[in-house]
């Protein structure tokens, strides 16, 4: 059984990988000679483009990154925005946000790459330091008449909440700007009125 094809851009792939998502706009159709290109870039600088093959099938477009292209793209963050054009004319008609992993199985064994993000990196080291803490109970001391103070705990509680909250925000954001949905779980009650 083949997998299915989403009809909506991902937002999040990884380098090496094939990636594919089909398109269909009501008002700019391949029927009708407009063209979709997809323009990707990054906050560094780097970026590619990727043009819509029509479908005749829909009347939309097949997006297709062959695996040989994705594999020489620089993961990170990418802003996005597509748009059609037919002689002089064009239009942007979306927009969004891309993370592309990096390949691991490309990678260097042994690498020292960190893959997290600032906020994912802060909350690692503030719950190792929380550990730490709680083994040692210790906020201030002097060796050698030099004194050492180490932030208090509730203040590394207090920073870590913060922290978690822009990781949390990250994730959201990533996927609201995909138009995934935020994540969340809404729960409703009906009450029935017999």
């Amino acid at each position: 059984m083949a997998a299915t094809i989403p009809t909506i851009e991902p937002y999040e792939v990884t380098c090496g990988d094939t990636w594919k998502w089909d398109k269909s706009l009501a008002d700019y159709k391949p029927s009708e000679t407009w063209a979709l290109t997809y323009s990707f870039r990054s906050r560094t600088g780097t970026g590619f483009n990727v043009t819509g093959s029509a479908n005749t099938a829909n009347d939309g477009w097949n997006i297709v990154v062959a695996a040989s292209a994705t594999a020489s793209y620089t993961a990170g963050e990418y802003d996005w925005q597509a748009y059609v054009t037919k002689g002089s004319e064009r239009f942007m008609v979306d927009s969004g946000k891309l993370v592309v992993a990096q390949n691991l199985n490309a990678a260097v064994t042994g690498s020292t790459t960190d893959l997290r993000s600032h906020a994912k990196k802060m909350v690692d080291i503030i719950r190792t330091a929380l550990e730490g803490r709680i083994d040692s109970d210790v906020e201030n001391y002097s060796i050698g008449g030099r004194a050492i103070t180490k932030i208090p705990v509730s203040e590394l509680v207090s920073i870590l909440a913060t922290y978690e909250e822009k990781l949390e925000e990250e994730v959201k954001s990533r996927r609201l700007d995909n138009k995934h949905g935020s994540g969340r779980v809404v729960k409703a009650r009906f009450n029935s009125l017999a």
